[in-house]
């Protein structure tokens, strides 16, 4: 019955692509029947009036509109893509209506993706008793600055991609959003311009916290809401692995300088990464070399053979596995505090496939972080990368008439 009563449904809803019955109830269980809406989480359906019926108030809505004509359009989704429930996100009514308001122009669908992708990850780990506390960045704008046009801005998703020439701003664009936790990162600019620069940036944590920053002189003056502070303690964690040479000598070493992370923590970084299932890198381990007692990481990579070690990979491969380690301190760091993951000059080589194979990696439930990556213009699909749950933040123009679109 149920069967015939989704081919009814779709029959009825001709030129549209409503969700099934089934689908429909997917997507409200992946989110505990809990709107999805960051810092709401209303529960959506409970005890009925007179105590005999469930009351239901939420909504399965369409991230890619239902109709061609309709908020956010249809982003070239074939109908079982705008049938399934990737594409729905459960919301009370309230967040619902927000979300379709002006044509969803204020909700692209890459923001709702990030909504989406949270609040599950969050459920799933509720499911799991661990109850992480909740921090998003939401919003980022600049002020007066030596680079960008001033009063600009833009919504963070969970995925948020820096695109653009080199030298329009994407370096600068990342050390301003991290200055935030870490001062250290405003320094450069601190010394080299005589222009202050202010910056502000909206936290859900889980209201709405507005943080503002100007830096000049030397100096960096914080404000939560408008109130003065010394920094900012949030407790945000920026995970963020630097370019390096090929692997060589001792691994542990290596692997120290690339993530940016203590020698102490790296073994058990490998087996955090182990446990990942869905990760490319598989089995790591550190053995020692029998002539000079030097530690190598030895892993299975597909197309390799077993027990490969770090430094036979290629310059591609080996960045998977920097990025495979990195996502898990992201993941690590992700179940206790707020965490953003910051992917700043990947090789090329390793680009070419990364969206297609990485987007759900980073996107799965367990991966509760955000992640920041820039990337030089290099004729991206930009509408698949976008369908893959990226924000893009497109970069261009020269200083001090910067702009991002």
């Amino acid at each position: 019955m149920e069967a015939m009563s989704e081919r009814m449904e779709n029959k009825k809803s001709r030129g549209r692509y409503d969700f099934s019955a089934s689908v429909r109830r997917q997507i409200a269980e992946r989110a505990g029947y809990q709107c999805s809406f960051p810092g709401c989480n209303r529960r959506t359906t409970g005890i009925g009036a007179n105590g005999q019926y469930v009351s239901h108030s939420g909504y399965a809505a369409h991230i890619y509109s239902a109709a061609s004509n309709g908020p956010r359009g249809q982003g070239g989704l074939t109908p079982e893509e705008l049938h399934s429930a990737d594409n729905g996100i459960w919301l009370c009514g309230r967040h619902a209506k927000l979300v379709d308001n002006h044509q969803g122009s204020a909700y692209p669908p890459e923001v709702l993706h990030s909504y989406k992708a949270l609040h599950e990850s969050r459920v799933a780990l509720e499911h799991e008793r661990l109850f992480p506390p909740i921090g998003w960045l939401h919003e980022f704008s600049v002020g007066q600055n030596p680079l960008f046009v001033s009063g600009q801005r833009f919504q963070f998703a969970k995925l948020n991609l820096l695109y653009g020439m080199n030298g329009t701003g994407k370096t600068a664009l990342i050390e301003w959003i991290t200055g935030f936790f870490d001062p250290e990162r405003f320094s450069h600019w601190m010394t080299v311009q005589s222009l202050p620069i202010q910056v502000r940036m909206s936290v859900l944590n889980p209201k709405l916290q507005q943080l503002s920053v100007t830096a000049s002189g030397g100096d960096a003056a914080y404000e939560i809401d408008g109130s003065p502070c010394a920094f900012v303690p949030l407790g945000f964690k920026v995970i963020q692995p630097c370019r390096s040479t090929i692997a060589c000598g001792d691994h542990i070493e290596w692997l120290s300088r690339a993530l940016g992370l203590p020698k102490a923590v790296i073994r058990g970084l490998v087996q955090e990464a182990n446990r990942f299932p869905h990760a490319r890198a598989a089995n790591l381990r550190f053995e020692r070399n029998p002539g000079d007692g030097v530690e190598v990481l030895r892993l299975d990579m597909p197309e390799r053979p077993p027990g490969v070690t770090l430094n036979s990979l290629s310059g591609g491969e080996e960045a998977g596995v920097v990025l495979e380690l990195a996502t898990a301190a992201a993941r690590l760091s992700g179940r206790y505090c707020p965490t953003l993951l910051v992917l700043e000059e990947i090789p090329s080589v390793f680009v070419d496939g990364f969206f297609d194979t990485y987007s759900h990696h980073l996107l799965d439930p367990v991966n509760q972080f955000q992640t920041l990556m820039s990337l030089p213009n290099r004729g991206l699909d930009l509408g698949n990368v976008q369908w893959n749950g990226w924000q893009v933040i497109h970069t261009h123009g020269q200083p001090p008439e910067l702009k991002f679109t």
